[in-house]
């Protein structure tokens, strides 16, 4: 052994949890993107995997803020912004 603890309630695992939670804590802080087709009234978060089925020339940008991406719009099934 190096010295290095590893059971529950030691040291190195608290580090390991203060890690994964500041990893998810930034993951959320993302600013989110929505778009949608052109011809369709459905609108996804642009990581959403239906998006690649969207024709570049349709592709159409939304913004960041929900409330305006939604209006006139249904929420994708899929992604559920």
């Amino acid at each position: 052994m190096d010295g290095i603890s590893s059971s529950p309630g030691e040291p190195l695992s608290m580090l390991r949890r203060l890690l994964i939670a500041s990893l998810f804590l930034a993951g959320c802080s993302q600013t989110v993107h929505y778009v949608s087709s052109r011809k369709s009234d459905v609108f996804h978060r642009s990581t959403c995997s239906e998006v690649g089925h969207i024709k570049s020339e349709n592709l159409q940008s939304l913004g960041d803020e929900r409330s305006a991406a939604a209006k006139d719009r249904r929420a994708c099934d899929v992604c559920k912004p």
